[in-house]
């Protein structure tokens, strides 16, 4: 009893040596924005391709071997939705709707990381 006491005291202590400064949020601007999501679609478009193309070697691979063509056809649906999700038009329009003055939708604004800023 005494040590798990003593191993939580120590605990406590050396948390508060370890703990993480509050650093103030970091706020972006309007253009920083812009940026930030022309940056986010163009990266989901790429590996939207990506998966595709892969997929699409293992289906065109199914022509030889029958059971190989079910596994490239995930990738290949999930390739080709992300390709739909993020297209250039939809970017568009949602660029155009932001300098408006529009917020940007929950699902977007929950994908826009720093990297991308």
């Amino acid at each position: 009893m005494k040590r798990s006491i003593f191993i939580v005291l120590c605990c406590s202590a050396f948390s508060s040596l370890y703990a993480l400064p509050d650093l103030p949020a970091k706020t972006y601007s309007r253009q920083d924005t812009l940026v930030a999501v022309q940056h986010l679609f163009a990266d989901k478009r790429s590996s939207g391709k990506i998966y595709t193309m892969v997929g699409g070697c293992y289906v065109l691979g199914g022509l030889f071997a029958p059971p190989i063509w079910v596994v490239g056809a995930i990738p290949t649906g999930f390739g080709l939705i992300r390709q739909t999700w993020f297209r250039r038009n939809r970017e568009e329009a949602l660029l155009q709707d932001y300098q408006a003055g529009i917020a940007l939708p929950k699902r977007i604004q929950r994908r826009l990381k720093v990297a991308y800023f």
